[in-house]
C-alpha cells in the first residue's frame, strides 16, 4: 500500500486555473460550492466561461460524429441494399438511439440539428462511398432526409426488419 501512496501526489489546494488544468472534477466542484454559497468571488470566471463555451461545442461534435455515422449507415444501406448486415442496422439503431436522447436532453440543440445536417451529409456521403466503392452520382446531393426521417428510418435485412423494440418496463 505504501507504495501507492508513494505514487500518488496530493494535488495542491488551489481554486484557479491551476486546480482546472490539474483536476478537472475538483475544480468543478470548488465552483459549484461557490455558486452555491453564494460567494462571486471564488468563481474561476474566465475559466468558467471557456469550460462551458467548450461543453456547447462538444455537445455540436458529439452529434455531427452520430448524424454521420446514421446517415453514412442509411446511405450505405439505399446503395447496396443486398449486402446489408445486422451489424449496419444495429450501429443505425445505436446512432438513432444517441441522437434521440440527446436531443431530449437538449431542446436548444434540437433546433439546432437541420443546420448540422446539413453541414454534416457531405461526410456522411463521403464515407458511404469510400465504404461502398459506389458512384457519387448515385447519392443525392442534397440530404433526402431530415432529422425526423433519420430517426424514424427502419433497415429492412433479408425479410427481417431491424426496429427499435420497446422499452423494458
Amino acid at each position: 500500500m505504501g507504495e501507492v501512496a508513494a505514487v500518488v501526489k496530493p494535488i495542491e489546494v488551489s481554486t484557479g486555473r491551476k486546480l482546472y488544468e490539474a483536476d478537472e472534477h475538483a475544480w468543478i466542484q470548488c465552483q459549484v460550492a461557490a455558486l452555491r454559497d453564494g460567494d462571486l468571488d471564488r468563481i474561476d470566471r474566465d475559466t468558467l466561461i471557456e469550460y462551458l463555451t467548450e461543453m456547447a461545442g462538444r455537445d455540436r461534435r458529439e452529434l455531427e460524429f452520430w448524424l454521420v455515422v446514421l446517415y453514412a449507415h442509411i446511405l450505405k444501406y439505399r446503395l447496396q441494399p443486398e449486402r446489408t448486415t445486422r451489424s449496419w442496422g444495429l450501429t443505425v439503431l445505436e446512432q438513432q438511439r444517441a441522437i434521440r436522447r440527446l436531443l431530449k436532453h437538449l431542446p436548444s440543440l434540437a433546433t439546432r440539428a437541420p443546420e448540422i445536417l446539413r453541414d454534416v451529409y457531405p461526410d456522411a456521403v463521403q464515407a458511404a462511398l469510400l465504404e461502398t466503392g459506389a458512384d457519387g452520382k448515385a447519392v443525392p446531393r442534397k440530404p433526402e432526409f431530415d432529422i425526423a426521417g433519420l430517426l424514424d428510418f427502419v433497415v429492412k435485412i433479408h425479410k427481417d426488419t431491424i426496429s427499435i423494440p420497446p422499452p423494458l418496463a
